[in-house]
């Protein structure tokens, strides 16, 4: 059976009408009248009271239309799914942690999206703990982290890129004047440092702590929770900051941030995608792939 003939069906029976019917589908009223005796032979009832005024679903014309909107519905949900299916298996989540995924993501985005326009990318930013538990949930497809230690059983991990960290004052700060310190210098400064919670955090005292120069030792004015609020309080002359060069090479290009080398004091991270092989979906794969060919890019 036509679908079509089904959709003519339906439109005379709300219409009450063959020729208003027929004006609603662009026929001639004898193409509809054809239409529905040839559905009337193929179910072996009249399924519509005749009447000057028009038609009027019969008996077996109310079971025929309640059972066609049914399958109508059916056909819609199902294409529904179908359309919902199609931009799954063009669909990536990502979840990152801020630096990555505030600073650098968007730019590997962009290049990957101009030769696969049809791929949408999600990206929700997580502490790492919760980027594993997201991988272990399958609600993403990949992971971003500053430190590829999993400790994860079924989640791999691959080294795509490193990010220097500087130290950076206001070009308003007397330092402001200078390319380089010296760790006695450090001392001086008022610092604002990132919350033990962010990665950045741990990298710093882990590389002091190696050269024997614990962090207490530092003015430490305050801590804070996210980059942003890092920056703004850097910029607004509360202190200096370690940053990922990644995340203020526009601060510093516009000139409300300025960058200092720390003598003998080198710092940097790492950054380590993370997926599971047997859940990772094709066109994250795909990605995949496309990040390991051109992890170099990924680099400060």
């Amino acid at each position: 059976m036509n679908i079509h003939v089904l959709e003519v069906f339906i439109t005379v029976a709300e219409a009450r009408s063959i020729s208003k019917a027929a004006k609603q589908l662009h026929l001639t009223q004898p193409a509809v009248s054809s239409l529905i005796q040839s559905l009337e032979q193929y179910y072996g009832h009249q399924l519509f009271f005749r009447t000057v005024k028009g038609v009027q679903l019969n008996p077996a014309g109310e079971i025929v239309y309640t059972n066609i909107k049914k399958i109508f519905e059916i056909h819609a949900a199902m294409k529904e799914k179908l359309n919902e299916l199609r931009q799954n298996e063009n669909l990536i989540h990502i979840g990152a942690t801020e630096a990555f995924g505030n600073f650098l993501l968007p730019y590997t985005m962009g290049s990957f999206r101009r030769q696969y326009p049809e791929v949408r990318i999600d990206v929700s930013i997580f502490q790492k703990e919760e980027i594993f538990q997201q991988l272990q949930e399958k609600k993403i497809d990949l992971g971003v982290i500053e430190d590829g230690s999993t400790g994860q059983v079924g989640i791999e991990s691959v080294k795509i890129g490193t990010d220097p960290i500087i130290l950076a004052v206001s070009y308003h700060s007397s330092f402001a004047k200078n390319e380089a310190i010296s760790l006695n210098e450090l001392e001086s400064i008022p610092l604002i440092l990132a919350s033990p919670s962010l990665p950045i955090r741990r990298s710093i005292e882990n590389k002091l702590s190696q050269m024997k120069f614990p962090i207490q030792t530092l003015d430490v004015v305050s801590e804070m929770s996210s980059i942003q609020a890092l920056k703004t309080s850097v910029i607004s002359g509360l202190g200096a900051s370690f940053f990922y060069k990644s995340c203020i090479e526009y601060e510093v290009e516009e000139g409300l941030l300025h960058p200092l080398t720390i003598e003998g004091l080198e710092l940097e991270t790492s950054y380590y995608l993370l997926y599971q092989p047997k859940n990772i979906s094709a066109i994250g794969q795909q990605f995949l792939s496309y990040l390991l060919e051109t992890k170099d890019l990924i680099k400060c």
